[in-house]
């Protein structure tokens, strides 16, 4: 009896751990035509920033803290806008004032410029680091009119340095200084009112 028992948890490890992989495979899948992924791999190859190319490479920038999601797009002047979602899709989704883009583009700069530190391996099935749940996601566009992300980086734990945090970006644990993400939230503060 004891034996069927123990066969019935090894089994179900097993699925779980499986499925988990499936899921984490399944958030790296890149999304774009061969050509432009075999550019921003190469470009992303051995790359010290989060964002290669920096901020000027992408469209939009959805930052998901506890379930609600903020969105920052470029305009098609350019211009970084705070993008509010409404339940009637005719409306006017676009309500950002020159002082606001002003704060979205100085914030967006400064994360578009932050650096990977130190490098760890991730095990989906300890998560030490707290990106496995994360309280903060961060999906990044190439496009603002793209539907489908170019890169998902889940921000876990503040570093026992207190000044460092980790990030998972593919099954790559980074560490970034902790001053963009809080960036970031105060950004959220700042617009979305």
């Amino acid at each position: 009896m004891i034996k069927k028992f123990s066969n019935t948890i090894l089994v179900w490890s097993v699925l779980s751990s499986l499925l988990m992989i499936i899921f984490l495979v399944n958030m790296g899948v890149k999304t774009r035509s061969p050509e432009e992924y075999n550019e921003r791999k190469k470009a992303s190859v051995n790359n010290k920033f989060v964002v290669p190319g920096q901020i000027e490479s992408i469209g939009a920038l959805e930052i998901i803290i506890g379930g609600e999601a903020h969105r920052y797009q470029r305009t098609k002047a350019g211009n970084w806008i705070y993008h509010q979602e409404y339940g009637d899709s005719t409306k006017n989704h676009e309500r950002t004032t020159v002082d606001q883009h002003s704060k979205i583009q100085y914030a967006l700069t400064g994360f578009g410029r932050a650096q990977k530190e130190r490098v760890f391996k991730y095990n989906p099935l300890a998560d030490e680091y707290g990106v496995s749940n994360p309280k903060i996601y961060l999906i990044i566009y190439t496009h603002a009119s793209d539907s489908l992300p170019w890169r998902k980086i889940a921000v876990g734990d503040v570093a026992p340095d207190t000044v460092s945090r980790y990030i998972l970006i593919g099954f790559t644990i980074f560490t970034i200084a902790n001053f963009h993400i809080d960036n970031l939230v105060k950004l959220i503060n700042e617009t979305s009112n």
